[in-house]
């Protein structure tokens, strides 16, 4: 189904799957996927107005601008996913890490709804409610990240943990040819800002929490439920069973 494929950007010129998970730095990648495909050789005139800073940050999520894999006729996904020049590469989040950071960004602010439940409910009532459901019934914010990209039907070549996406991805760039596009030319004038790792959407920041708000998080009853309702992402994106660092996690 299509949305086994969320996620799933396509880049011809630099022949790249890319896929990119909600709460997994997909703001950042879905940007930086804006800028490869408007400054490809073979750009078409719908990138015109593409060629800015300003406007890959803004239409990162401007989904006409992303070739996704799920819209594609099957025998171009099956080609792609059997050929070999085709690098097929996937970036996760920690899957404790990642709930924390969908529970504060869209559940708490009132954006994604969980049954009845309300914020003020509580974690291990959130957590509880939660862990019941299968991953049909969870948008693309909450759902498992092993239900998305495809991993059912493609076999990825690299699976890059956002806990180092510096270096994975930095990698990936100089094998492909676009180290420059990841390292520059993402300046606003904002200090700091000049490569596309630090580059801010807004809602990072006002996810940041005292280390002390996330304590409700850090019991073992709650990473328990966690761990078993995602025990396939732990297990087939290469996870430990353990908690990560309790420290507020970026949105």
């Amino acid at each position: 189904s299509e949305a086994s494929f969320i996620g799933a950007i396509v880049i011809p010129h630099y022949k790249l799957v890319l896929c990119t998970i909600p709460k997994a730095g997909c703001s950042n990648l879905r940007a930086l996927a804006v800028r490869l495909r408007a400054q490809s050789p073979d750009a078409g005139p719908e990138y015109t107005n593409y060629q800015t800073p300003i406007s890959w940050r803004s239409n990162n999520q401007f989904r006409p601008l992303h070739g996704q894999l799920k819209y594609m006729p099957l025998s171009e996904i099956e080609k792609i996913a059997n050929d070999p020049e085709w690098l097929k590469v996937a970036v996760v989040r920690n899957p404790f890490s990642r709930l924390i950071s969908g529970y504060y960004d869209k559940f708490v602010t009132g954006k994604e709804k969980m049954g009845k439940l309300k914020p003020d409910d509580g974690v291990e009532k959130f957590v509880t409610e939660f862990c019941m459901k299968p991953a049909t019934a969870l948008n693309e914010h909450f759902r498992d990240q092993s239900k998305m990209c495809g991993f059912d039907y493609i076999d990825y070549d690299h699976i890059i943990h956002l806990e180092d996406i510096r270096q994975g991805l930095r990698c990936l760039a100089q094998t492909k040819g676009f180290l420059d596009k990841v390292d520059s030319g993402w300046d606003l004038g904002v200090p700091n800002e000049h490569d596309v790792f630090s580059i801010k959407f807004g809602h990072e920041n006002k996810n940041y929490r005292r280390r002390s708000d996330y304590k409700d998080w850090w019991v073992d009853r709650i990473f328990d439920m966690v761990y078993a309702r995602f025990f396939t992402d732990y297990r087939q994106l290469n996870y430990r069973k353990q908690l990560p660092n309790a420290s507020p996690p970026p949105g």
